[in-house]
């Protein structure tokens, strides 16, 4: 009885994991700024046939940080607490949940951000 309990709890952690990893939003792109807790990040087109040289991308990414292009994060905890800082150009992937919302600029604004990856 004991091990059919302890055996019925693992299951339950398992499946729980598993359905908290799978309900989670992975966004990836470049840091083009990071102001007063967030981090704004970029997605350029990838075209295999014709991929981007360093200066188009940067070109791109400084006319992204001027436009309302791109998505506003909120600095989770975790990334704080490690003292992580991002730079201008940085390809970063983030684990987010919710939906985001449009601030008074119309921008996207993900709030329930849960980390960041270089």
């Amino acid at each position: 009885m004991r091990l059919q309990f302890i055996v019925f709890g693992v299951l339950i952690a398992l499946v729980s994991t598993v359905l908290w990893v799978f309900s989670q939003n992975v966004s990836s792109g470049y840091v083009v700024k990071t102001d007063d807790g967030y981090v704004k990040v970029v997605q350029l087109p990838i075209d295999p046939l014709f991929p981007l040289t360093e200066e188009q991308k940067e070109e791109a990414l400084k006319q992204a940080a001027r436009s309302r292009e791109g998505q506003l994060f909120a600095l989770p905890v975790v990334n704080e607490k490690l003292g992580s800082s991002y730079e201008f150009g940085e390809r970063v992937r983030i684990y987010w949940r919710g939906e985001p919302i449009l601030d008074k600029r119309k921008q996207e604004y993900v709030e329930q951000t849960l980390f960041i990856m270089r």
